[in-house]
């Protein structure tokens, strides 16, 4: 009963873990700034030096929801990275010894609720056959609190690994509003055309 209520627990804190509503769309913005500024002016009408204007634009605001959404898969895959990428040591460090607590608790529990003939035995001398014969002497019952245990274990993860991602992502905005991760446009070539390529630069 207590694993099943920690099972329930878990699920609600990843249904309100889910990112909240962006609160900045840069590239979003970017298109309806440059929208406004044209007016109602045709299309055909924008000379050279407008067009490269408004890529350049495009390019710098493309690049800062690069970063944002970087940020938050970087959290995603390994909790804490994101927040690393974008300063914030502290934060990281929480996430990433939190993610370790949870990996090695659940190893561990799942090991301790083992049926005893697999937790006496020694899994690294144990001849392989040995090892089948001993696992195939329990029921699959006897291996249900393990499982469970290791479920419990799986959504704890995916909830701070969420957590993480959203909590960099909204990080990250804020580097990106405040100049602390800034970009620029950087024109490239390559063998198919020329297009604006990535180019970002940290405040020191």
């Amino acid at each position: 009963m207590r694993k099943i209520l920690l099972l329930g627990a878990a699920l609600l804190c990843a249904v309100s873990a889910f990112p909240k509503p962006r609160t900045f769309n840069p590239v979003a913005e970017d298109v309806a700034a440059l929208a406004a500024d044209r007016g109602t002016s045709q299309l055909g009408s924008m000379t050279v030096a407008d067009v490269e204007k408004a890529l350049a634009r495009l390019s710098v605001a493309m690049q800062q929801e690069a970063w944002i959404h970087g940020s938050a898969m970087s959290s995603l895959a390994l909790p804490g990275l994101g927040q690393f990428l974008n300063r914030d040591p502290l934060g990281g460090s929480l996430y990433l010894v939190g993610s370790a607590a949870v990996a090695a608790g659940t190893l561990v529990g799942a090991y301790f609720l083992l049926p005893p003939n697999l937790r006496v035995m020694n899994w690294f001398t144990e001849p392989i056959a040995s090892l089948e014969n001993d696992f195939e002497a329990n029921s699959v019952g006897e291996y249900l609190p393990s499982l469970g245990i290791m479920a419990v274990g799986a959504v704890v993860d995916a909830v701070l690994r969420c957590v993480s991602a959203a909590g960099a992502a909204r990080l990250a905005e804020r580097r990106v509003l405040d100049g602390t991760v800034s970009f620029e446009p950087m024109l490239i070539t390559s063998g198919k055309g020329m297009g604006f390529g990535v180019k970002f630069k940290r405040k020191p």
